[in-house]
């Protein structure tokens, strides 16, 4: 397959939702793999300290999504969060920032029987701050 410069301006982007939720900007957004799930998962984060997890359910032709909802808001932050990455099957959730001392931390959520996310896990920065 040859893809010429001028084919990728050929594409169309269409809005199609806008999600509502964080107060000061997003830092990062990520798609989870949803195996087998008649919906789709997205978690976002924002300098506001918030991370929200979003489930998105298409119409029956996936053309659109129907119903989009703010399954759950995690507070528990309180300053910027960087980063989210999703666990290849989508059950687990690593979320990046610093804590209130400002030292870099990476904390794991998992999603339990009750469909809620909750935190098992926090990696923190060693004290040497990653000069040795």
């Amino acid at each position: 397959m040859m893809i010429q410069e001028n084919d990728i301006f050929k594409y169309e982007h269409i809005l199609l939702n806008t999600l509502s939720g964080h107060t000061n900007w997003v830092r990062d957004v990520a798609w989870s793999p949803s195996f087998g799930n008649n919906y789709d998962t997205i978690a976002s984060c924002s300098e506001d300290g918030k991370v929200i997890i979003w489930k998105l359910y298409p119409n029956k032709d996936y053309t659109e999504y129907e119903q989009i909802k703010k399954h759950q808001v995690i507070e528990k932050f309180g300053v910027p969060v960087w980063r989210i990455s999703w666990s290849q099957t989508g059950n687990m959730l690593a979320v990046s920032g610093t804590n209130v001392n400002q030292d870099n931390i990476v904390v794991v959520f998992q999603e339990n029987e009750n469909s809620e996310w909750e935190q098992i896990s926090v990696l923190e920065q060693e004290e040497d701050n990653g000069k040795n």
